[in-house]
């Protein structure tokens, strides 16, 4: 009898316990499919929201099967949105998030092929934040590459960008970069002059 209670008690606690865990997938889809009707039946500034709280739950879940391509898919429709706007800022921004995503999945290749056309397009529009932000990922990704040289090539050319234009934050960024390098090949006394410049 207490065998059998004890049984009951323990089954009843381990239901209790897996049902967030059950539910939370489920809960997960039904945002999903709610932001897709958004996105389906309205236009301007709602659908942007949509879109962009979708894209940030496939962000997470980016190395799921099928997350990076619906994730690409929003990409392209945010980009094209803010292009028929007229909206620069959100376009760069936009070309970054696609860059971090290839870079999250592990595709840094594709980081690496894809930067020189961003860096281009932020450098022509005057986005300064982003184009420094994209010259560290660029150098993260040969970071984690473990390709040190052409990291602090990257690096170094960044940091002299922002230098020649009195840029304090992208020479912040730049020395950051550097330091993790150097940090990396474990050459801590380079990447200790790095962050105490």
């Amino acid at each position: 009898m207490q065998y059998t209670t004890f049984r009951l008690l323990l089954s009843a606690a381990a239901l209790l316990w897996l049902a967030p865990c059950v539910s939370a997938p489920a809960g997960k889809q039904q945002q999903k499919d709610s932001l897709r009707r958004v996105i389906a039946r309205t236009e301007g500034p709602e659908r942007k929201l949509a879109r962009e709280q979708l894209a940030r739950i496939y962000t997470v879940e980016i190395r799921k099967e099928g997350a990076l391509d619906t994730l690409l898919m929003l990409y392209d429709a945010l980009e094209a949105d803010a292009g028929q706007a007229g909206d620069l800022k959100e376009q760069g921004t936009v070309k970054i998030n696609r860059l971090g995503a290839y870079f999250n999945k592990g595709l840094y290749d594709k980081v690496i092929e894809h930067t020189p056309a961003v860096l281009r397009f932020l450098e022509e529009n005057g986005l300064w934040k982003d184009y420094y932000q994209a010259s560290n990922n660029l150098c993260e990704t040969y970071r984690y590459k473990e390709e040190y040289e052409k990291a602090l090539e990257e690096a170094t050319g960044f940091y002299n960008h922002a230098k020649n234009r009195e840029d304090r934050g992208g020479m912040g960024l730049a020395q950051l970069a550097l330091a993790k390098i150097y940090s990396s090949q474990r050459r801590f006394a380079e990447a200790e002059k790095c962050t105490f410049h």
